[in-house]
């Protein structure tokens, strides 16, 4: 991959898929706190390739894929 490609397309090139979980964990969490409600409702580019790259790493993570009655598992439980 060329080193100047932008956010927008490592996303759409699914870059994102070879790193490990916990790299993209912390750079989803970075995201996440860098983006803005307001940034949302009327996106620049920037808040544009932010959004497409944390919509690729979260895609990534198939360690978390959704469980089937997941919230069975915890329906019962008392904290």
């Amino acid at each position: 991959m060329d080193k100047r490609d932008t956010r927008f397309d490592k996303a759409l090139n699914n870059s994102f898929s070879n790193e490990s979980v916990f790299t993209n964990i912390n750079e989803i969490k970075k995201l996440g706190n860098e983006i803005h409600l307001l940034d949302v409702i009327n996106p620049n580019s920037s808040t544009y390739n932010k959004l497409a790259e944390l919509l690729s790493r979260i895609k990534s993570l198939r360690e978390f894929e959704l469980i089937t009655d997941g919230e069975q598992l915890f329906k019962n439980r008392h904290n």
